[in-house]
């Protein structure tokens, strides 16, 4: 009786082991790389079927039977073309879905078949979307699973802001979520000539801003961290640092006497300074900045001042 009939029903021999057997009991022919991976993954595919048919075939092409190893090289070319088949089906299917990296598709159905996402019980059902197109917090997810289901990489948990990163990587096809807070802090904006948001804050503060109101607003910096919330600019820097990077030194001073004749603090003054939730600073605040923006913008298209559009002119 032959080891394969010995197994019997009890265990199924896979591919590898089907090999090493025939190894061992020198019947195996020196075969390349990609035909041996080939047979392993189709002895396990089907489960051992043709084992007994692969077996003659071995054992015949290493005699040097000619009908065995013509049947053998059909086998194989057959085996080959389908794996290469297979191999167009999932690139096409990759890109038609916008599947973002090679090994997505594979890694995104073992996440789509999990009953948990990390330690907690998946809530929402179904396939998971291929890539996480939506940047922004507009869907209104709460948990990382909301977020992955809505196609967004951000969410809002108990008031402070999240993102998901590296999504349907191998080593985690959920991908990872960190703070936008932390991640803020931990290399975004860094550039060559230095970390963007300190430069647009030295920009945008008045140089005659004096130690007192320099204390006075890392004094309130302190406590809206404190009190888990943040300070923010009222008039944001960024868009002052964008007005006056260009400027020469005596326009750039011209324009900082204007904004102090008229009360209006920018920069780190204290009095350009509240306290917001996390969730209206990093959030809420950001969508309404960017609505503003794209109304402007239209405007500009349409050749009207904001005057004339608000009076329907």
């Amino acid at each position: 009786m032959g080891v394969y009939k010995a197994l019997g029903k009890a265990a199924v021999e896979g591919g590898q082991q089907f090999l090493k057997r025939m190894g061992k009991a020198k019947t195996l022919p020196k075969l390349a790389p990609q035909i041996t991976d080939t047979l392993s993954r189709h002895i396990d595919i089907t489960k051992g079927a043709d084992i007994p048919e692969l077996e003659t075939m071995l054992k015949g092409v290493t005699a040097g039977d000619e009908s065995a190893i013509e049947s053998f090289n059909g086998f194989t070319k057959t085996l080959l073309a389908s794996d290469k088949y297979q191999a167009n089906v999932a690139e096409q299917t990759r890109a038609v879905r916008g599947y973002t990296r090679p090994d997505a598709v594979e890694n995104l159905r073992k996440l789509g078949g999990q009953t948990n996402f990390g330690k907690t019980q998946r809530t929402i059902q179904g396939p998971v979307p291929p890539q996480l197109a939506d940047k922004t917090f507009d869907q209104g997810a709460k948990t990382a699973e909301e977020a992955i289901m809505a196609g967004t990489t951000k969410f809002v948990k108990d008031g402070d802001p999240f993102q998901i990163r590296n999504y349907a990587a191998g080593y985690s096809p959920r991908g990872q979520t960190t703070k936008v807070g932390t991640r803020k802090t931990t290399g975004r904006g860094i550039t060559s000539e230095g970390n963007t948001r300190k430069i647009n804050e030295m920009l945008a503060t008045d140089p005659t801003i004096t130690p007192e109101e320099t204390a006075e607003f890392g004094r309130i910096m302190a406590q809206a961290a404190a009190e888990g919330m943040d300070g923010d600019h009222i008039i944001e820097v960024s868009r002052v640092a964008n007005a006056v990077r260009n400027m020469s030194p005596e326009r750039r001073a011209a324009y900082f006497e204007v904004m102090r004749r008229t009360n209006t603090p920018t920069g780190n003054h204290p009095k350009n300074i509240q306290k917001l939730s996390k969730e209206m600073n990093q959030v809420v605040k950001p969508a309404e900045i960017r609505a503003l923006d794209n109304a402007l913008r239209n405007m500009d298209k349409r050749g009207k001042s904001l005057l004339e559009d608000l009076l329907g002119m």
